[in-house]
């Protein structure tokens, strides 16, 4: 399919070839919901933007929704003053602790951007520190991530003792030197912590995903050995064959000494905020 006008079949510059099979499986359900076909809809949108683009100019003239029209970065005091000079009422301190500030990024794309990019590509490049974008080489934005945390009742209570219960499942095994399996951690964590088996098995798949990056990121840096060696089940059986062994060792305490750290800090800074 060739959209262009003109009898000549040479293809000009602002022609454009498409395979119509190519796009078919977006539309190829008559019964999809409207959620569905918004979807759609908006992944055919995406492809002609990013083809457009990458012919050096934006296909669509977008207003970013709400939820995207914020970002929140660290800036210096005096570069928060030339950029309300610049774009008023673009920057709201939020985080008087960590200097954290609120930024209108519609409002800059909106006057400076918006004839040159597409919101998108106007936040990748903020994000990515571009230096093809005039508001990098200006002023320092440093990126941050705000995130809104609510606690039940006793949530403090509750975290701290998940955590003790996982840490004393992880020191039997360091203690006697022995493989212990992943049931026998989930186990562990249900009866002490008193919670159901569903969220003992999520808790005991976050603690090693948070081991492994705590080794990886090197945050135990005086850290000796790794934090457990793995291995798999002896048996013959397929299914229990996917099963793994943990041996833990003293390396351990200090990711959870790290990990302590840490919970107290957003507990402590929750009662601040309060």
């Amino acid at each position: 399919m060739r959209y262009g006008s003109g009898k000549n079949n040479a293809r000009r510059p602002n022609q454009m070839l498409i395979d119509a099979e190519s796009f078919a499986y977006i539309f190829e359900n008559d019964y999809s919901s409207d959620d569905d076909l918004i979807n759609k809809v908006k992944t055919a949108m995406l492809l002609i933007q990013k083809d457009y683009e990458n012919r050096g100019y934006p296909p669509f003239h977008m207003r970013p929704i709400p939820m995207f029209r914020y970002g929140y970065f660290a800036i210096p005091p005096r570069q928060q003053e030339t950029l309300n000079r610049t774009y008023p009422d673009a920057v709201k301190l939020v985080f008087h602790n960590l200097n954290v500030r609120q930024v209108d990024l519609q409002l800059i794309w909106e006057k400076d951007y918006a004839r040159d990019m597409s919101f998108p590509k106007f936040k990748f490049l903020l994000y990515t520190n571009s230096r093809e974008l005039a508001l990098n080489t200006k002023w320092n934005l440093t990126s941050a991530l705000c995130v809104d945390i609510f606690l039940k009742v006793r949530g403090n209570r509750i975290s701290k003792k998940i955590l003790q219960a996982f840490r004393a499942a992880v020191n039997v095994s360091v203690s006697d030197g022995t493989y212990k399996s992943r049931d026998f951690l989930v186990e562990c964590l249900r009866k002490d912590a008193k919670i159901s088996q569903y969220r003992a098995q999520n808790i005991v798949n976050v603690m090693l995903a948070a081991m492994d990056i705590f080794q990886k990121e090197g945050y135990g840096k005086r850290m000796s050995g790794r934090l457990y060696q793995v291995r798999a089940s002896g048996t013959r059986n397929p299914e229990a064959a996917k099963a793994l062994s943990y041996q833990f060792s003293a390396s351990a305490r200090d990711f959870f000494r790290w990990i302590e750290s840490k919970r107290q800090y957003t507990m402590d800074n929750l009662h601040a905020k309060q």
